[in-house]
């Protein structure tokens, strides 16, 4: 089951306000226990955004850590209206060079037909590329482990939300979502809860964007992942998700729809080393991810703490 931690699981307020409780309670409850196990104090190993039992983990570091693509970025997360384990994304200043120099790559790239592989041999990361694609292009992002997609046709999806179950094509107004989804082997893991967000304040401002991602509990300590490819789709057929208010707050959704064939214009290979959130992704329990998914979808009684 594919499932949005905010934003997809309801379509109203009240139950997306259960979803930040349930969701606070219930991740504070496994990194308590996954930080005896690992004999840290619960705090520290929340402080590192891992999940249950990932501290064993030997992909990836932490933010900055001598890495110069890191240092100097970002890890925080909003303290506004979201529970502490939303991400934000890493800042840094695209500067005109950058820019241009993604520019050069991208348009002879798209423009060249079929689909071709870009040759990414630029000293920037990956995903500031994919970043200031989706921010400042017509393009949408798909990520994938199938590196060999000629067309894609709209599927029937299925999720909780009304918007996300469709049979649709599906892509990404965010870089780093599409990465995601690229690099988790989802023959590896029993199921993914994800989520990009911005967040509109009441004098219009814009926050963000805000991440979550996280695999099966059970499947976190083996490392299911992959390398894979995020393609660069004309946008030109997708509609975005409608935003939805949360209290005084507009959220909107990195989600995008085509409901007709897209083919790509591009694609970019993607390994788990390139994705900045990796040691950052979580662990869930399915059994009560579903009890969450049941009580939106049925009025059943909403699960109370174990």
């Amino acid at each position: 089951m594919d499932a949005t931690l905010v934003g997809t699981f309801g379509s109203n307020r009240d139950a997306l306000q259960h979803i930040v409780a349930a969701e606070r309670s219930y991740f504070s409850r496994i990194n308590t226990a996954a930080a005896k196990r690992a004999g840290l104090p619960p705090r520290l190993y929340d402080d590192t955004m891992r999940a249950d039992a990932s501290a064993s983990l030997p992909v990836g570091k932490p933010y900055g850590d001598g890495d110069p693509q890191l240092d100097g970025y970002s890890h925080g997360v909003t303290n506004m209206i979201l529970p502490d384990y939303w991400l934000t994304r890493p800042s840094v200043n695209v500067d005109e060079t950058t820019q241009r120099a993604f520019d050069e790559l991208l348009n002879p790239t798209i423009n060249a037909g079929r689909c071709p592989t870009i040759q990414f041999t630029l000293p920037w990361p990956k995903w500031q590329f994919l970043c200031y694609v989706a921010d400042h292009h017509n393009v949408a992002l798909h990520g994938s482990g199938d590196p060999n997609i000629p067309l894609f046709e709209p599927r029937q999806s299925n999720d909780l939300n009304e918007f996300g179950n469709q049979k649709a094509t599906y892509a990404a107004s965010d870089g780093l979502w599409a990465m995601f989804f690229a690099i988790v082997d989802r023959e590896r893991v029993g199921s993914v809860t994800n989520a990009c967000i911005r967040l509109t304040d009441e004098t219009g401002n814009l926050h963000g964007p805000y991440y979550v991602f996280s695999v099966s509990q059970s499947d976190l300590p083996n490392q299911p992942w992959r390398t894979g490819t995020v393609y660069l789709l004309p946008r030109s057929t997708f509609i975005t998700q409608s935003p939805m208010a949360f209290g005084s707050y507009q959220v909107h959704f990195a989600q995008l729809a085509s409901f007709v064939p897209v083919q790509p214009l591009a694609k970019l290979t993607i390994t788990p080393a390139d994705f900045p959130f990796l040691m950052q992704i979580r662990g869930h329990d399915d059994q009560r991810l579903q009890e969450y998914a049941t009580a939106l979808q049925t009025g059943a009684p909403w699960p109370s703490d174990p």
